[in-house]
């Protein structure tokens, strides 16, 4: 199924430039559905081309024709997780990991939650581990031997 979107040079110029310049990927998925969609392509071909959904091609279509102006359709609600402790805390589990033998995550989980009366998953603190650099990798690691292990 095609769907009909009608273009004038002047955006389609636009369109092109923000898409080369973009490093966002939601952002370069919807100025190219709207190019596509320009250009007749089967949504089943762009959602192919773009590696997404079909039912993502028609909400960037949906978007765009209810959107007050360009700039709204662009916009992006996304917040990322910023992490439950503060940069000050997240120091601390750092000196504690780094002055401890952590055999693993659920060592750093219990510390957490007695420090600083925050709950974690173990997952949770594995990606916190993460983020705070790469000393946590080896704790990662043994996280993944010991799991295997008891398999």
């Amino acid at each position: 199924m095609t769907m009909e979107l009608i273009l004038e040079e002047s955006q389609i110029s636009l369109l092109q430039e923000l898409q080369r310049n973009t490093s966002d990927r939601l952002t370069y998925q919807k100025l190219t559905t709207l190019l596509m969609l320009h250009k007749k392509y089967p949504i089943s071909e762009i959602a192919f081309i773009l590696g997404v959904d079909q039912s993502t091609i028609y909400r960037h279509y949906h978007q765009y024709n209810s959107s007050k102006n360009f700039d709204s359709y662009l916009e992006t609600h996304y917040k990322p997780c910023v992490g439950k402790l503060t940069d000050e805390q997240k120091g601390m589990v750092k000196q504690y990991v780094n002055a401890n033998i952590c055999h693993s995550s659920l060592d750093i989980l219990v510390y957490i939650k007695n420090s600083f009366q925050v709950e974690y998953t173990p997952d949770g603190v594995i990606a916190l581990l993460h983020r705070l650099g790469r000393f946590a990798a080896a704790i990662c690691l043994q996280e993944n031997q010991i799991s295997t292990l008891q398999s």
